[in-house]
């Protein structure tokens, strides 16, 4: 009784889930995402299901036959996947290579992120570099974020408010990583480390503001 009463507690926040980001405009991509996910494991059932049962009894193989199914599979799967990207990648919030509106220098340690206008190679540069306490970035401009690690590996993974990842990139020791990201939508923005760093690496967050547009409209 426990076991169906949790299975469909269970259930039930699984499909709440669609509902509590149905504001986002990336809700949609990741159902799709999730739906594709759902039907591909169940295609990969199926095969293996089929498999098992088409040679539970030894028979002779029909080499040719076998070689002109594997063709077959090899160039669906190949079409499927640029039909994916084709409709995937133009939504991709990585900022094509252009002009930078903002430069800013995002160095990981354990366990926070700083933010700052020039660089920081050393836990020694924190006292000399003057460091970006509230960080703020217009709407619509195209940010670049310059990613170090003043210790382990770390990883920069920017959330939206309604809790969708927006971009990331890997923060590494002797590496500079670079983000660029446009962002339109206003609000306050969380990072997030997403690579395990430690004791204390679930506490690992900072977060910065996209401001609005200002208006110009009034006189």
């Amino acid at each position: 009784m426990r076991c169906s009463r949790f299975g469909a507690a269970a259930l039930a926040a699984f499909a709440a889930l669609p509902a509590q980001h149905a504001a986002a405009a990336d809700d949609t991509v990741q159902t799709i995402a999730l739906t594709v996910f759902l039907l591909a494991g169940i295609a990969i059932i199926g095969v293996f299901v089929w498999v098992a049962r088409t040679t539970a009894a030894p028979r002779d193989a029909d080499i040719a036959a076998a070689y002109r199914l594997r063709r077959v599979l090899f160039l669906s799967a190949m079409a499927l996947v640029v039909i994916v990207l084709g409709f995937t990648l133009p939504r991709s919030p990585y900022a094509s290579n252009g002009a930078t509106d903002r430069l800013v220098y995002a160095t990981a340690l354990q366990f926070a992120f700083v933010y700052s206008s020039e660089p920081v190679t050393s836990r020694e540069d924190l006292g000399k570099v003057e460091t970006i306490t509230d960080l703020e970035v217009p709407a619509g401009s195209t940010v670049e974020f310059r990613v170090t690690s003043l210790d382990v590996n770390h990883n920069f993974a920017i959330y939206d408010e309604a809790g969708v990842l927006v971009a990331q990139v890997q923060a590494m020791p002797g590496y500079v990583n670079r983000l660029r990201v446009k962002i339109d939508e206003p609000g306050r923005y969380t990072v997030l480390c997403l690579e395990y760093c430690g004791l204390a690496h679930h506490v690992m967050s900072s977060a910065f503001i996209v401001t609005a547009p200002a208006d110009t409209s009034r006189g």
